[in-house]
């Protein structure tokens, strides 16, 4: 595996340069729902067009432009994720860490502090969100997928150290990499335990302090070239949640949303 991991690496390396440029003008396949509203424009205005230049004998024809790339797609996702930089685990509804956004000294008084790092202050995704940074700068589908799951078993591990206050000893690291490592927690028992519909909105929320680029790109390039045994367990897992943040956050109604966001 170590043998077929390496050869995977090097091959990619010579090619990976050539996918993505034809990647990059592939028509993106899930942006129909996001263009509807400008194809509609454009066929109305071509139509117009087609119409004139015919004497308005009624031929229509069809524009294309309204379909996005997957270059497109990316450069809005991107920009859509720099504009919700002020999201919290509060907006996102985290049921498990509801006791310290209802905590009467909530943010607000940690971010008075000028020694606390207020971004992290309801919960620490920083392992997960360099992770998910390195995704663009590894060669292979293995490679990228591997990252996937370290930082998906990194918000696990953030939800639990939250939720149980501290958790001493050990860094997310050292708990994905040596699960045998000696730690100290404190779990509150009034405090709910994190479950399986708080993972979906904290890799949310990790992909948004993330903003990796190219992120559409790359896991389109998973779904054409990742040996498909590697999409099964919990790499697979993995995986199709990544896929589900992102298409969340693809399909957002940022005016819909933010007009019911309240900031104070």
């Amino acid at each position: 595996e170590q043998l077929q991991a390496s050869l995977e690496k090097f091959l990619y390396i010579q090619c990976r340069d050539y996918i993505d440029s034809v990647l990059q003008g592939e028509i993106d396949p899930a942006g129909e729902e996001d263009n509807s509203e400008f194809r509609n424009d454009a066929t109305r205005t071509e139509t117009s067009r087609d119409s004139d230049t015919n004497g308005g004998n009624g031929n229509t024809t069809t524009a294309s432009s309204g379909w996005k790339t997957m270059r497109e797609s990316d450069a809005a996702l991107h920009e859509k994720m720099m504009l919700l930089q002020f999201v919290t685990p509060a907006h996102l509804e985290i049921e498990c860490l509801k006791h310290k956004f209802d905590n009467s000294h909530g943010v607000k008084d940690a971010a008075k502090d000028e020694n606390a790092d207020a971004e992290n202050y309801l919960i620490d995704l920083t392992y997960s969100v360099e992770k998910l940074k390195s995704i663009q700068h590894q060669a292979s589908p293995r490679q990228m997928l591997q990252n996937i799951l370290l930082a998906h078993r990194g918000i696990s591990i953030a939800l639990n150290a939250a939720v149980d206050e501290t958790t001493t000893g050990t860094t997310p690291v050292d708990q994905i990499t040596q699960p045998s490592s000696s730690s100290t927690s404190f779990r509150n028992p009034n405090h709910q335990p994190p479950g399986a519909d708080d993972i979906l909105p904290t890799l949310i929320l990790a992909v948004l302090r993330a903003h990796p680029q190219s992120l559409w790109k790359n896991l389109r390039f998973i779904e054409h070239f990742a040996p498909p045994s590697l999409l099964l367990g919990e790499m697979g897992y993995a995986y199709t949640n990544l896929c589900g943040a992102t298409h969340f956050l693809k399909k957002l109604d940022m005016e819909g949303h933010l007009a019911e966001v309240t900031l104070g």
